[in-house]
């Protein structure tokens, strides 16, 4: 007859901690930076420096420039398919360079090959010009967004480059945030942002922005989309991306 062993003394410890667990995901967890978001800085899923494929002259060519909130989305070439056909570019290419907490200031060193892929429209994240706050812990997105700040390094140096590039239209994309994070911020942050915008625009850039917030449903973690807000977004995006050629005289 087997004797029955003792309950470890390390049992009720460990439920706390289950419980405590329990507790911090039901009360907060959403409003976190998604802890599962690869931690890599320029390049896609495959891990690879950069994802430019070949492709014919006289094709409608895409280039993304984002960190994880815009490349994640668009991170898989069937994504960017989806992407181009809503855009009415069923013959178009596009790639996308980024990743987790990434700026432009990571293209250095890789200026030839963005340059050889000769995009006709490169299409830049917003927060890969103007950066979040420092991460230092906080990993509120809110707290990060009040923190926002103009970087001139990155304006002065790196806006000039992306405007040496042998395309045909710039933009700037202000990728729409979550009811949760849009009600925490202050009115001086749109203020900032909208200055941003306009400092791009008076450059010959175009803009896509969205100010009203996105339902909460659309978003893993309050910043990045889950898979329903990736589709969204991509949708979104595309008509954004369509008007630009169709004011560009087409392809």
């Amino acid at each position: 007859m087997a004797v029955r062993q003792p309950p470890s003394p390390l049992l009720p410890w460990l439920l706390a901690t289950l419980v405590l667990g329990l507790v911090a995901v039901a009360s907060g967890w959403r409003l976190q930076w998604d802890p599962w978001a690869p931690r890599q800085r320029f390049g896609p899923a495959s891990g690879r420096i950069l994802d430019l494929p070949r492709h014919d002259d006289g094709v409608p060519a895409l280039l993304f420039i984002g960190n994880s909130r815009m490349a994640f989305p668009l991170g898989e070439r069937s994504a960017r398919r989806e992407l181009l056909r809503a855009a009415g570019l069923d013959d178009g290419v596009a790639a996308v360079i980024g990743g987790a907490e990434a700026n432009v200031a990571d293209l250095d060193g890789h200026l030839p090959d963005v340059a050889a892929f000769q995009p006709d429209v490169v299409v830049v994240q917003l927060d890969c010009l103007y950066l979040l706050g420092p991460e230092d812990g906080r990993t509120d997105p809110a707290a990060r967004l009040i923190a926002f700040r103009r970087v001139p390094s990155l304006l002065e140096t790196w806006l000039p480059v992306l405007e040496r590039l042998p395309a045909r239209q710039r933009v700037a994309v202000e990728v729409p945030w979550s009811a949760q994070v849009h009600d925490r911020l202050p009115a001086g942050f749109w203020e900032r942002r909208r200055a941003a915008r306009d400092e791009l625009r008076a450059r010959g850039w175009r803009v896509v922005a969205d100010d009203a917030p996105w339902p909460d449903a659309l978003y893993r973690d309050g910043a990045h989309f889950s898979a329903v807000g990736a589709a969204r977004f991509r949708e979104w995006l595309a008509g954004a991306l369509s008007a630009v050629f169709v004011a560009d005289g087409g392809r």
